[in-house]
């Protein structure tokens, strides 16, 4: 795991809520994908190119993110279900940290 991984993984999380989950888009992953998991984390590499790329990524979804809550009528709305909805099945990744809660 590094912080160009995270950045990378920041923005497809907020890719997945605001434009998928909230605006209902059919917007791809931007790394991604089912056979890819964590290629957000995975193949980064310490070039320029590939910072500014996740750099770029980030703020262009934190961008989208701000002008759908300053536009949107009601924060309720959203798009199609999302396997991350809290009131939906619980992701992998929270139904695994009871685990850590377990092991302490």
């Amino acid at each position: 795991m590094s912080l160009l991984g995270l950045v990378r993984h920041l923005a497809e999380v907020e890719r997945g809520w605001f434009r998928r989950t909230m605006a209902g888009l059919d917007a791809p992953r931007i790394w991604c994908s089912e056979a890819a998991p964590d290629a957000d984390f995975d193949g980064v590499l310490p070039d320029p190119e590939v910072v500014d790329e996740a750099w770029r990524a980030w703020r262009a979804e934190v961008e989208f993110a701000e002008r759908f809550v300053a536009e949107a009528a009601d924060l309720g709305v959203k798009g199609p279900p999302s396997p991350y909805d809290p009131a939906g099945p619980a992701p992998p990744t929270a139904r695994g940290g009871s685990h850590i809660r377990d092991a302490r």
